[in-house]
């Protein structure tokens, strides 16, 4: 695929630090969108290359150092086909506390379950994990500095609204 993108001088001078792409299919309304990405998390998820959700702390890439936490010869990968036949990896839970990385991924992105529940570590509970730690921590840390170095010049309403929105779990 490719396309044009129309440049000033001062533009195709300077240059650029980034360019983010973002694809979209214009005549697709709402839910449309939803069932093309829902599709595509499950044609990854069932292709050679395979698909998962990166564990927190994982490396993502090969370096000199460490090898990335996937990879193309994991075993579910030597078939062609493969296809889920036990249990669900994750289900719906109410409490935000205990929900999953892939419930949480799902709701994020306004998808169905679904196509995540079978997907490699959507059961981990990275996020709820720090959320927990940052929750234990806050008094030594963050609830420290607010009250003990700002306080002076933060008003205690905005300290008060900084403080629910770092222990709020959304």
């Amino acid at each position: 695929m490719g396309f044009r993108v129309p440049l000033s001088a001062q533009e195709f001078s300077e240059g650029f630090d980034q360019l983010l792409v973002i694809g979209l299919k214009l005549s697709a309304d709402e839910k449309d969108a939803q069932k093309l990405f829902e599709d595509l998390v499950d044609n990854h998820h069932y292709s050679a290359s395979g698909f998962s959700l990166v564990r927190q702390g994982a490396a993502t890439n090969n370096t000199s150092a460490e090898d990335a936490q996937f990879s193309s010869s994991d075993w579910m990968h030597e078939t062609s086909y493969f296809v889920e036949t036990g249990a669900t990896l994750f289900e719906r839970v109410n409490d935000s506390t205990k929900a999953s990385d892939g419930q949480r991924l799902a709701e994020y992105l306004g998808i169905n379950f679904a196509p995540l529940q079978f997907i490699a570590h959507s059961d981990a509970a990275d996020h709820a994990d720090a959320v927990a730690m940052n929750r234990a921590l806050y008094a030594g840390t963050l609830g420290y500095y607010l009250n003990s170095m700002l306080d002076e010049v933060m008003p205690e309403a905005a300290i008060q609204t900084t403080a629910r929105a770092g222990l709020r779990i959304t």
